[in-house]
C-alpha cells in the first residue's frame, strides 16, 4: 500500500470514528448547545466540549494527537456536513 492509500485509509477511518463520536455529542445535547454561534465558532466550541467529556474524550483525543487540532477541525466539519447532505438525501 502506498503512501497517499494508507493516508486516504486513515482519514477515511478517522471520518467514521468521529461521525460515531458526533452521533453521541448529538444525543447528549451538545450538538445544539452552541446554536446561535457563526459557524467556525460553533464547530471549534463543539470540538472543544467533546475533547473534554469523559465519554468521547479519548477517542476525540485520540484522532486528534493523530491529525492535529487544525485538520480535526477541517474532519469534523466535513463529517457533520455529509451527515447533513445524507439526512436531505433521505427526505
Amino acid at each position: 500500500m502506498d503512501y497517499k492509500t494508507m493516508e486516504l485509509k486513515n482519514f477515511k477511518t478517522a471520518k467514521a470514528k468521529l461521525e460515531r463520536i458526533l452521533i453521541k455529542a448529538d444525543k447528549m445535547g451538545f450538538m445544539s448547545q452552541y446554536d446561535g454561534k457563526d459557524y467556525p465558532e460553533y464547530i471549534h466550541t463543539l470540538w472543544r466540549s467533546i475533547t473534554h467529556q469523559p465519554l468521547l474524550m479519548q477517542d476525540a483525543n485520540a484522532i486528534e494527537n493523530e491529525f492535529g487540532n487544525g485538520d480535526t477541525i477541517q474532519l469534523v466539519s466535513d463529517v457533520m456536513f455529509e451527515s447533513f447532505n445524507k439526512h436531505l438525501e433521505d427526505y
